[in-house]
């Protein structure tokens, strides 16, 4: 039993990596993040942290995380769908940073997130170039990326810095 306790954490930080990368390719293909993925990628960030003890951060930081980052985002949503008159964020984004806040409470949430939007903005432009190569005229209006793929970099990336050294 001692055995399957050492390694529980390591195994929950895998699994919870696993969700995200087939979170993000699910994004890419279908542009929607699947709600049971999501919620078991935020399950994942309870049972790591109640499977350290908290060592990492504290219960009300976990909570703090996960609340702090989906009234953010919600925000966020609203007010740049109305300033665009059309869905610029989808829900299925603020559910996913929300269970990263769960993850990596609210410093690594915000750096999570700070380089996810880069991310996402880049691979926009990117998108956007090789659509004008392509065809000659820059459809940036129109333009629709998928966000997961972005967000998930940065909460890959914030992932491995704050667990990586310690698991491995």
């Amino acid at each position: 039993m001692s055995v399957l306790m050492d390694y529980l954490p390591l195994t929950v930080f895998l699994i919870g990596c696993g969700l995200l990368v087939w979170l993000a390719l699910y994004d890419l293909k279908h542009m929607r993040l699947p709600n049971i993925y999501v919620y078991l990628f935020a399950l994942c960030g309870l049972l790591f942290h109640a499977a350290t003890s908290f060592l990492y951060l504290g219960k009300a930081e976990v909570i703090l995380g996960g609340t702090v980052a989906f009234i953010l985002l919600y925000v966020i949503r609203l007010v740049s769908s109305r300033l665009y008159k059309r869905e610029a964020l989808g829900f299925g984004d603020v559910k996913l940073l929300a269970a990263a806040g769960l993850w990596l409470g609210p410093l690594g949430f915000s750096y999570a997130l700070t380089l996810g939007a880069f991310c996402v903005v880049l691979y926009g432009l990117l998108t956007a170039l090789f659509i004008k190569m392509r065809t000659g005229i820059w459809h940036l209006r129109q333009l629709k990326v998928p966000a997961g793929p972005g967000f998930i970099i940065g909460i890959l990336v914030m992932l491995v810095i704050q667990y990586g050294t310690a698991l491995f």
